[in-house]
């Protein structure tokens, strides 16, 4: 199957093993001399990276992905991918014929429909039912509003119906195999299993390795969402969790996919010395969680461990001593996410390790766009910032945080 002249990757992946969707922010280094590197963000956004799991019962059917790997390795061969998640809320029924899709607000139109980007996430969209029914098409316009209309370019087929309840919707990621090797392993003559990765394409062209790869192993580390550096004496560490799709799984509590986890991580020189005191400020917009069996200077947490629960965890590592930077003992309160902007001491020593760290638990973050009153979450377009660290008073599509010091 393709669209556009593009082949689409349909074969499904074993669900017992849940298909991963995770975000990655190329970084380049750059360094003069013995000074340390700058990372830098040239792809000039996030890039969907997919995880896909296959089971196959016979030799027969794992040909078929053998096959469709082989035409495209060498990492430049682009295709569509399915997330294989529920990324959209269907809000109708979808008859054999129809034309339009009913969804739940996403801002669709300015978030996904931008025309100079031909192959960027949300103009290729798939239904897939029950009965295994697959269709794709384009996404020609989307009406705004509380429900928002998408205007499908191919009709749903003959035969076809996707009933509400029935069906999910998700996005055609442009993507490229990361690796030119395919691993299978065999349980007995007939049974194979196989997982590959795949990541997006930016515009449709083949990203470089050096967006992703840093240049060597040394100076101050980050990866996907995540960066740390110096200048001169000034330090910083910084985590994002962007969000990935928008995915309503409880109409009162609204969360959107993002990426599952990232950290950042630098080493102090000898040449600051022996512990002494250093003021840290942490900045950023992020959903509070719980903490126990530690000290609690809030949102600031010294020691104990997160409560269990969803709620992302936000974690600074320096040396040996351990603090949580989005404590709140009264939970949500008025908003889903808080806004970080506070400062507190910490000790210092050379040799010491300071690590960054956010983990989402479960794959899921507070909207940043609305509040709570209760249990309910009411989409107002109220939107956290921090004026004076990227990306200031427009907002982050997601929620960071960044931790600056200087010795």
């Amino acid at each position: 199957m393709n669209i556009d002249g593009i082949e689409i990757l349909t074969i499904q992946p074993d669900f017992a093993q849940p298909p991963r969707l995770t975000g990655r922010r190329g970084i380049s280094y750059f360094g003069r001399g013995q000074s340390r590197r700058f990372g830098m963000f040239p792809t000039g956004g996030v890039r969907h990276v997919l995880a896909h799991r296959y089971a196959f019962d016979s030799r027969t059917a794992a040909r078929e992905l053998e096959d469709f790997f082989n035409a495209r390795r060498g990492q430049q061969g682009g295709f569509f991918a399915p997330g294989w998640h529920a990324e959209l809320e269907p809000k109708q029924t979808v008859e054999e014929g129809g034309t339009e899709l009913a969804i739940g607000q996403v801002n669709y139109a300015a978030v996904y429909l931008d025309t100079a980007k031909k192959a960027r996430t949300g103009h290729y969209i798939y239904l897939l039912n029950e009965a295994g029914d697959f269709h794709a098409t384009k996404v020609l316009s989307a009406t705004t509003g509380a429900t928002e209309v998408l205007t499908l370019r191919d009709a749903v087929p003959e035969g076809m119906t996707f009933q509400l309840g029935r069906y999910h919707v998700g996005f055609l990621y442009h993507a490229r195999f990361m690796a030119d090797a395919l691993a299978l392993e065999f349980a007995g003559p007939q049974f194979v299993t196989c997982e590959t990765s795949m990541i997006e394409l930016l515009d449709g062209a083949a990203p470089t390795d050096d967006e992703v790869t840093p240049a060597d192993d040394s100076g101050p580390e980050g990866g996907e969402n995540a960066e740390a550096g110096n200048s001169g004496n000034h330090y910083w560490l910084r985590v994002e969790c962007p969000i990935l799709s928008a995915s309503i799984y409880n109409p009162a509590l609204p969360s959107n996919r993002c990426p599952s986890s990232a950290a950042a991580e630098l080493t102090l020189p000898s040449a600051i010395g022996a512990a002494r005191p250093v003021t840290i400020q942490i900045r950023g917009v992020a959903e509070t969680k719980n903490h126990t069996g530690g000290a609690a200077d809030s949102p600031f947490y010294i020691g104990g461990t997160p409560a269990k629960g969803g709620q992302n965890i936000l974690k600074l590592t320096v040396g040996s001593a351990v603090y949580y930077l989005n404590n709140a003992l009264t939970g949500i309160g008025g908003n889903g996410v808080a806004a970080l902007d506070y400062s507190r001491t910490v000790n210092m020593q050379a040799g010491d390790v300071i690590r960054l760290e956010y983990d989402s638990v479960d794959s899921l973050e507070f909207h940043n766009g609305g509040t709570y009153s209760g249990a309910t979450w009411t989409k107002d377009g109220t939107t956290l910032t921090i004026a004076d660290i990227p990306p200031g008073t427009t907002g982050f599509n997601g929620q960071f945080v960044q931790v600056d010091f200087t010795l």
